[in-house]
């Protein structure tokens, strides 16, 4: 599953260096090792299961990523929210990613703030 989460996480980054913001986005793999990548701006966090539920064919795994902010001492940081589901997994995955936004006029890219924070479980359509 980390490597789709890892390339969840990449996708945003690599937007946000370009400047564009990462829309909600769902990634998902077929046992057979077809790829698919969605992007629905009005997809929300409480949505993803039923969407990812809906995905023919049925992915074996998938995750469903979206951009915010999570507090910390030093106030709100920009953070990824990913969500992974996984075939025969009673539950999915919930993760928070904090991220630094670079600063492109100085040559800093975005990256990943340390390690992913594991948050919550939700429903898994593919259990």
């Amino acid at each position: 599953m980390a490597p789709l989460i890892d390339l969840a996480v990449e996708h945003g980054l690599d937007l946000l260096g370009r400047g564009q913001d990462l829309q909600p986005t769902v990634l998902a793999v077929t046992a057979e090792g077809m790829r698919g990548m969605w992007t629905e701006p009005d997809l929300t966090p409480e949505d993803a299961a039923g969407f990812v539920g809906r995905i023919e064919p049925r992915p074996a795994r998938a995750v469903a990523v979206f951009d915010g902010g999570v507090q910390t001492d030093e106030g709100l940081t920009p953070a990824y929210f990913v969500e992974s589901f996984e075939a025969g997994q009673d539950v999915s995955v919930r993760l928070v990613v904090p991220h630094d936004v670079g600063h492109a006029e100085e040559g800093i890219a975005p990256k990943a703030l340390g390690e992913p924070t594991l948050v919550a479980n939700g429903p898994n359509p593919l259990a």
